[in-house]
């Protein structure tokens, strides 16, 4: 009941007092500063900052002139819920007039607030992780507005089948003008899909990779001269579930009505590399799990297996703490659908499958196939019998990419990132040059 009221006093305040009155009581609540700020270090916020991954780390530790804020994202969320009645209101390109005035008003909140935080922090850019971020929008247009550079660094970036492009071009044509000062995405994709839908002019979008992918680039580059050529005896299927990879699967992955999408590919997959397990005691066979909780109980029940009767496989491991580009280092055939797991591998020289058999290979899904225009740079199952022959071949005969690999680093540039391992260099430079010619002296 007292957090109660307290919200109730603190949305009165917010929005009917000047934030002048109170700021200075509640800005050591506004930001996340994990280092003390150096000489001569330039100022970044990030919005919505846990949606980043590691890449705010790998920024920071590399380039030593910027230190990056990171705003509470609870007080983000609270702003927002302090002004919008709706919540549900696509706040990039709102309609109802009610949801408009919502929108003025918070905004004009935000013009007194953000410019307190500028001077306070000392900020000299903001970046975002997507543009589609409803908490991170308002307060992204009104920096921008007020003379602060907002990089939006979108990460959403695996549009590799025709519905996920489909509807990212979708969500470009829905919203208004980009909001920000510059759009840095990963991929060629990425890039011509904004500029069909009219999104955002060529000069502000920046094809600069996915900074992630930096060190596993570095690490398997000119491998082809020095790959292990001992075997592993190891397989990993990227375990899936029965809505991968479809849009309107609800929950994803693991959908409520699971027999609406593809229970029989996901069951076919799971139950081979079960299989192949007893069969091969020599050969341990990893499942890994896109996520902790009841993943691994969704796949016993999907299989109608007891889990007493797995851990009596002892060569089967099934878990969600494995590092995924650890497990494909050490591992000789990797399996998926519609990961990006899949493309880490390629690039790694393994031999990668995808199946492609049961409700996957019908025409109703040919919207849901991922990479299919690279098919050549896979092995293809298009069975389960087919998968456990390839599974059985390549842990027990080491895989040759040969000519191959030139073709999966294209495919890995085309969906991924440039393969130049330079997407921390190109965020960083782009960074400081747009504070060198964007950012107005607030102070």
């Amino acid at each position: 009941m007292h957090k109660n009221f307290i919200k109730i006093l603190a949305r009165f305040i917010i929005r009917n007092i000047t934030p002048s009155y109170y700021f200075h009581f509640i800005f050591f609540l506004l930001i996340n500063k994990k280092k003390i700020k150096l000489q001569n270090q330039d100022v970044l916020l990030a919005l919505n900052p846990f949606r980043f991954r590691d890449d705010l780390e790998i920024l920071e530790s590399k380039n030593k002139d910027i230190i990056i804020y990171r705003m509470v994202f609870k007080l983000q969320c609270f702003l927002f819920t302090c002004f919008y009645t709706d919540l549900k209101h696509e706040v990039h390109n709102i309609k109802k007039p009610k949801g408009r005035a919502e929108q003025l008003l918070y905004q004009n909140f935000l013009r007194s607030f953000l410019l307190l935080m500028v001077k306070k922090f000392k900020i000299k850019a903001v970046i975002g992780a997507g543009i589609h971020y409803k908490q991170d929008y308002d307060i992204a247009y009104i920096f921008k507005e007020i003379g602060i550079p907002v990089l939006i660094f979108h990460r959403e970036g695996n549009l590799a089948s025709e519905e996920y492009k489909e509807l990212f071009e979708l969500r470009c044509l829905r919203y208004k003008k980009f909001h920000g000062t510059a759009l840095m995405v990963h991929n060629n994709i990425q890039k011509k899909l904004i500029l069909k839908a009219n999104y955002l002019d060529s000069p502000n979008i920046h094809i600069v990779g996915v900074i992630r992918m930096d060190s596993w680039l570095n690490k398997n580059k000119n491998k082809n001269m020095t790959r292990n050529k001992v075997l592993n005896k190891r397989v990993v299927l990227f375990s899936f579930g029965p809505g991968a990879g479809i849009m309107s699967s609800k929950p994803p992955q693991w959908p409520d009505d699971i027999e609406r999408y593809m229970p029989n590919l996901c069951r076919g997959v799971h139950r081979t590399f079960i299989d192949f397990a007893i069969q091969n005691p020599d050969i341990e066979v990893i499942i890994k799990c896109k996520w902790d909780g009841n993943w691994k109980e969704s796949i016993l029940k999907l299989l109608n297996i007891d889990n007493n009767d797995l851990d009596k496989i002892s060569n089967l491991i099934i878990t969600a703490d494995k590092d995924a580009q650890n497990l494909i280092s050490i591992s000789d055939v990797v399996c998926g659908f519609g990961s990006t797991t899949l493309l880490e591998a390629a690039i790694a020289g393994k031999a990668v499958i995808i199946p492609h058999f049961s409700e996957i290979a019908k025409p109703e899904y040919f919207q849901n196939i991922f990479y299919k225009e690279y098919f050549d740079c896979f092995n293809i199952a298009r069975s389960s019998t087919q998968l456990y022959s390839i599974l059985e071949k390549y842990s027990k005969k080491i895989f040759k990419e040969g000519s191959v690999q030139k073709r999966r680093e294209t495919m890995f540039e085309d969906y991924i990132s440039p393969c130049n391992a330079r997407a921390s260099i190109n965020s960083y430079k782009l960074i400081k040059n747009y504070i060198k010619n964007n950012h107005k002296s607030l102070l």
